[in-house]
Formats: C-alpha cells, structure tokens, sequence
C-alpha cells in the first residue's frame, strides 16, 4: 500500500509538470485537463494515506 500511496504522488507530479508545459505552450484546456488530473490523484493520496494512518494507529494501540 506504502508503494501505492508513491505512485500516486509521483502521478500527481507528473500531471502538474506536463501542466505547466502545456501552459508554456500557451494550451489552456490541456493545463485544465492536466490539473484536473492531478488533482485527482492528489484526492486518491489523501484517501489512501487516511486508511494507512487509521491501519498504523490502530495497530500501535492493540500493541500497547
């Protein structure tokens, strides 16, 4: 799951730099679609990072 939480930052990144080319290139609806894009990984990582915490936390209070 560590692994997956990775691919989706490095995902996020990579649409946010393909973003800001597209925006040199002065291609306003593919920054949008980009971002968006990004935006939803960047959603997808919070969830999944949400879930790990829980799974760490609880773990660590039925060690205790």
């Amino acid at each position: 799951m560590w692994t997956s939480l990775r691919i989706l930052e490095e995902c996020a990144d990579f649409f946010r730099r393909m973003a800001r080319r597209a925006g040199e290139r002065g291609d306003r609806q593919t920054v949008e679609r980009y971002l968006r894009q990004a935006e939803e990984h960047e959603n997808e990582n919070d969830r999944l990072r949400q879930a790990l915490t829980a799974v760490v936390t609880q773990r660590r209070s039925t060690a205790s």
